[in-house]
């Protein structure tokens, strides 16, 4: 109880964090930069984040945090777990990396890496995710070897095997863009090898009371996805563009159509 005491006491800063832990606190210099090492429950905290973790290094003149072991951050309604963290305390950014878990309103990620910075945006943050990076973003889940978003523009790219499943849904593309506007999708461009899929059910045999899955093949160099309140408005498949449905009279299959072009258009209505 002691030594936790005297870390809170010597460790406030002008910015108003406060330092403690329940181990030892060393301080030394290194490059000329005042560093104080804390082990064993160290928790970082003010009246908007929390801190904690198995050891922590303080750089001091930098705010510069490096945080081991057990990482958790609490701010406002984010929560990160990691492995280990990097944290520019007068920055509110950070660097996560180790089995990355970051849960917001209406979005969980994960990730092996994680950039992380706040913003005066819709969302309060930007980041870029890279390694295994999987977005559920409300009732869709998101995925990549790279996703980065941009609070300021409301886009988020997906880089490397990207890919986008909402129910009965998927798009598939080396690359992917979404636009949102504020927590809904307006549109999504899906570039290199572009697929989509779209998955009905259907009766084989009129008087069959069974249902089978079938799905709809579209592709193209590139598809663009229009949206409208989060529903589908239109699709357009662009150069070297195919389509392959399903032809349904009261979820009866009566055929299957096909269709080839350099541009194919293909417009909804109540997101059918």
């Amino acid at each position: 109880m002691v030594i936790k005491i005297l870390i809170l006491i010597n460790l406030i800063f002008a910015s108003q964090f406060q330092f403690q832990a329940d181990g030892e606190l060393l301080e030394y210099k290194e490059d000329n930069i005042t560093i104080n090492k804390l082990t064993d429950n160290v928790q970082v905290f003010n009246d908007s984040l929390y801190l904690k973790t198995d050891q922590a290094y303080n750089y001091k003149e930098i705010n510069k945090l490096h945080l081991y072991g057990n990482t958790k951050m609490i701010s406002n309604i984010d929560t990160l777990i990691c492995d280990s963290m990097i944290y520019w305390l007068d920055k509110d950014s950070l660097f996560a990396f180790g089995n990355v878990r970051l849960t917001q309103n209406n979005r969980k990620l994960n990730s092996d890496k994680l950039n992380f910075w706040k913003t005066n945006s819709y969302r309060g943050s930007s980041f870029i995710a890279n390694g295994n990076v999987n977005v559920f973003d409300n009732d869709k889940m998101i995925e990549a070897n790279l996703i980065s978003y941009n609070d300021a523009t409301q886009i988020m790219a997906l880089k490397s095997g990207a890919k986008v499943t909402s129910k009965n849904r998927k798009l598939f593309g080396e690359d992917i863009q979404i636009n949102f506007i504020d927590s809904l999708i307006s549109f999504i461009n899906v570039s290199g090898d572009a697929t989509a899929h779209n998955i009905i059910k259907a009766k084989i045999q009129k008087d069959s009371d069974s249902y089978k899955d079938l799905v709809d093949i579209m592709k193209g160099n590139s598809i663009d996805v229009s949206f409208e309140n989060d529903q589908i408005q239109k699709i357009v498949l662009d150069r070297m563009a195919s389509a392959m449905y399903h032809a349904l009279d009261s979820s009866l299959l009566m055929g299957v159509n096909t269709v080839d072009g350099d541009l194919i258009n293909l417009d909804f209505q109540d997101d059918q």
